[in-house]
């Protein structure tokens, strides 16, 4: 009888790990990013621009969010007059129209194209997470925004003319050599002829794009509770070892 039991409870472990597995599977797929909103909705569109900036609390990024009705509500026009609250988790935003209205957690009203504008700047390198959410509405989008050393080389290329590094290179002209002529009092004249120098070109140097910061990631944890199901389950099994071996004893 004993024994019979021991072998349920360990077909019941066995086919209790799969299950926990997956779970912790899941759970990891849906760890929470900062700044919140794990679902973004269309209906509220969320934009920066640059999406990278130096971190010296003048260089700033324009944030800017479009509220539109859901599909659902069968609207088409824009969300006038819509409350959209905006934060970062990192920098300090300062609202377009009205500069006095700034702070990591701001709010602002839509306009009649259903837009507001803000302002993201900071001191601090990083990534900062903007997050905009229209709470009559309950929608929400995010986006990111790179604060960089100043001086850094930008990831980027800046346009216009330049040699695919970002540095922009002028061309010296090379001298042209003058020829000068001697008048001779006699009656055939003969012209004396300088000599061109040569000019050696030194070589432009060629401008070396600094490396630009890389996030580094974070490891993603261990499964939870996948060790302990597996002590549990070592532990049955001796007691169904030991439970065997005094049966054929007894």
């Amino acid at each position: 009888m004993r024994k019979k039991i021991v072998v349920v409870f360990l077909a019941v472990v066995l086919l209790l790990v799969p299950a926990l597995v997956a779970v912790a599977a899941v759970q990891a797929q849906e760890a929470p990013t900062p700044g919140g909103c794990e679902h973004p909705s269309t209906s509220i569109a969320l934009s920066a621009s640059p999406t990278e900036i130096p971190a010296d609390n003048i260089s700033r990024s324009e944030i800017k969010v479009v509220v539109s009705w859901p599909e659902e509500s069968n609207i088409t026009e824009p969300a006038v007059d819509t409350l959209v609250d905006l934060s970062t988790t990192r920098g300090r935003l300062t609202d377009a129209e009205n500069q006095s209205n700034s702070g990591s957690n701001i709010r602002l009203i839509t306009d009649n194209n259903g837009t507001v504008t803000a302002w993201l700047s900071g001191n601090e390198t990083g990534v900062a997470y903007v997050t905009s959410v229209a709470t009559l509405l309950e929608t929400c989008n995010k986006t990111t925004v790179t604060f960089v050393a100043p001086g850094a080389t930008p990831t980027s290329a800046p346009s216009g003319d330049g040699d695919g590094d970002g540095a922009v290179t002028t061309p010296t002209p090379a001298p042209t050599g003058a020829v000068n002529v001697t008048p001779s009092p006699s009656a055939e004249t003969t012209p004396t002829v300088t000599p061109t120098p040569t000019v050696t070109s030194s070589p432009t140097p060629t401008a070396t794009p600094k490396p630009s910061p890389t996030p580094t990631s974070s490891p993603v944890g261990g499964i939870p509770g996948f060790e302990a199901v597996f002590a549990i389950a070592s532990l049955l099994a001796v007691a169904y070892l030991v439970l065997g071996r005094r049966g054929r004893e007894a």
